[in-house]
């Protein structure tokens, strides 16, 4: 498996799959872009301005589907609403996560892509 580096972490990987398909992938971070070490090329910046568009659809399906799944999900994950207890709170306590919509926002979020 071969990887491009961009200094801190490898992000584009190339596999050769047992029928000798290439398989390359690309991982990345809504906060991220693209490394600068990549090639710049009109695909790379095109993927870049078709990222931001992608990821703005996928952000307003995922806060539909928050929620929609904590209205739904409210009663049974908080079952006594107003006693103070959260749906879910962070390891070390700092972070309350007083809904299913809050837990899924504040997770991080991953993307990938093979070619």
């Amino acid at each position: 498996m071969e990887g491009i580096d961009d200094g801190a972490a490898t992000v584009a990987m190339t596999t050769r799959l047992r029928d000798g398909t290439i398989r390359r992938s690309i991982a990345t971070t809504p906060s991220s872009t693209l490394p600068s070490s990549l090639p710049d090329t009109t695909a790379c910046r095109r993927f870049q301005a078709d990222s931001a568009a992608f990821r703005a659809s996928v952000d307003d399906a995922t806060e539909t589907f928050a929620d929609r799944l904590s209205t739904e999900l409210g009663a049974i994950m908080r079952p006594s609403v107003g006693s103070g207890s959260p749906v879910m709170t962070s390891r070390d306590g700092s972070k309350r996560y007083e809904t299913v919509k809050e837990v899924i926002e504040g997770g991080e979020q991953l993307e990938h892509f093979h070619s």
